[in-house]
């Protein structure tokens, strides 16, 4: 009685038809088992001649397909059965979700894959690469939310599309994505090249109203700037990246209640080698007993400590302009 129920569903089974071998058997996966299936077959074909929007339009059917349930085969209690241990639907929407994220970041479509990635109802995505590796015949697992999320802001954070980065509402992925711009703005090896990671973060912080997290973060970025492989290049007076950066990091802390207007500073890395260097120095020319005095790890950094660090580098800049320079790293300026 079931296999004569077949030919009245429109039950159709590649396998046992494609007699010339037209397709492949991991191509045969994806017939006589719903839209979705096929849609995602056709995007595989596009994306191996990256044929990008393509790619994002069928995975947007498929998805669509998903979604409405439009499952032809799934007119019988003994078929959907068969079906769902066939398939997990889940596992089938993450990969779709994450191919159509791909296809936008491709095509330059950010908002679309920002909405994409506001989908995913899964903060891992993936909870069986094994399964999805034999079903799709990926040989590895998919991106993670918080690995396309990373590929977002990474390509976000370029001059060209920055001021999207700070138009997109990221409401549930807000720590998510601070902790992305801090590690990216961490591993920086030059601040005054590339992404200007810091200056996004305490942008972003500050459209939150954290605007002691913004200070933190542009003070980091000062110390580097001091202590950083650029800093010889922004103790030349023509260079006012150090004026900039103060002022900005005065600005913020003002921002802040009097009592709270101080932040905790870590001691750069870039700063204890040049102390440990100079007390080494100090000790070979004293001909004793090497003793190395890195300072304190954190300090308090104020607001009036700020402004008159500030001041400070205005008149080491005047001077200078006006032939006063420090011989043999003394304090004092001696004319030229």
């Amino acid at each position: 009685m079931y296999a004569d129920s077949l030919p009245a569903l429109g039950h159709f089974d590649v396998r046992q038809n494609d007699s010339a071998g037209l397709l492949d058997l991991d191509e045969q996966e994806y017939f006589s088992d719903g839209l979705a299936k096929y849609y995602q077959h056709i995007l595989n074909l596009f994306e191996k001649v990256k044929a990008r929007s393509y790619v994002a339009d069928f995975a947007r059917m498929a998805l669509q397909s998903v979604n409405l349930g439009r499952e032809d085969v799934c007119l019988c209690p003994f078929l959907q059965q068969a079906r769902a241990n066939h398939t997990q639907t889940s596992d089938q929407k993450t990969e779709l979700l994450s191919r159509l994220f791909g296809a936008n970041i491709q095509t330059s479509h950010f908002e679309e894959a920002y909405a994409t990635l506001t989908r995913h109802t899964n903060p891992i995505l993936l909870a069986c690469p094994t399964t999805l590796s034999l079903k799709f015949k990926m040989t590895d697992a998919l991106p993670s939310r918080k690995a396309n999320l990373t590929t977002l802001i990474t390509t976000l954070s370029l001059p060209t599309h920055s001021s999207l980065l700070l138009t997109l509402p990221f409401t549930t992925l807000a720590t998510d994505v601070d902790a992305i711009l801090a590690s990216l703005a961490e591993k920086q090896q030059n601040v005054l090249k590339g992404p200007a990671y810091h200056n996004l973060l305490a942008a972003f912080r500050i459209q939150r109203h954290d605007f002691r997290g913004a200070a933190s973060v542009l003070h980091e970025r000062l110390e580097r700037l001091r202590w950083g492989s650029s800093s010889s290049s922004v103790l030349d007076p023509g260079n006012d990246s150090l004026q900039k950066n103060l002022l900005a990091l005065a600005n913020m802390l003002a921002c802040v209640e009097g009592d709270q207007a101080w932040i905790l500073a870590e001691q750069t890395e870039g700063e204890r080698e040049w102390r440990a260097e100079e007390g080494r120095k100090r000790a070979k020319k004293e001909k004793g007993k090497e003793k190395v005095d890195t300072g304190p790890r954190r300090k308090v950094v104020g607001l009036e400590d700020v402004r008159r660090e500030y001041q400070q580098e205005l008149d080491r800049v005047a001077m200078i302009g006006a032939g006063r320079f420090a011989f043999g790293g003394g304090e004092e300026m001696d004319v030229l």
